[in-house]
């Protein structure tokens, strides 16, 4: 009960991960940089880069590994209610570490970067104006 009264926070009870090593372990540094310069490259596509490499293992471990962030656990862990509360918000009262990752989005997420321009598009209808109660209807 102690840890839980002393955090401002419940982001900040969550704990990292332990994973055990992995054979795609050692090409880490190589997926961080080509997902950096390309967020959206395939599976396949990294697969293929690291088995040039000498990667022996199979691409479903190597998606499992990136699923996990396991290239990318420098990051903070972010919890799924924190990510969808994002495009709800208003952008005038995001923090900058919110406004940050809702900024980073279209690079990893196409799909999100849509929801929240749908999202955004509709609160804007909500909002008493000239027109918006014939575009509602619309």
């Amino acid at each position: 009960m102690k840890r839980y009264a002393r955090v401002p926070e419940p982001e900040q009870l969550k704990r990292a991960p332990q994973y055990r090593p992995t054979l795609v372990d050692p090409y880490r540094d190589h997926l961080r940089k080509r997902r950096e310069e390309e967020p959206g490259a395939s599976v396949r596509q990294l697969l293929n880069e690291i088995k040039d490499l000498g990667y022996q293992g199979s691409q479903n471990l190597l998606c499992r590994y990136l699923n996990q962030g396991r290239a990318d656990s420098d990051r903070p862990a972010v919890s799924p209610r924190r990510l969808k509360s994002l495009p709800c918000t208003d952008p005038d009262h995001l923090k900058d570490t919110d406004r940050e990752l809702l900024d980073a989005m279209p690079g990893t997420c196409p799909k999100m970067t849509a929801l929240t321009g749908h999202i955004r598009a509709f609160a804007g209808l909500l909002v008493p104006a000239d027109g918006n109660d014939r575009r509602l209807d619309e």
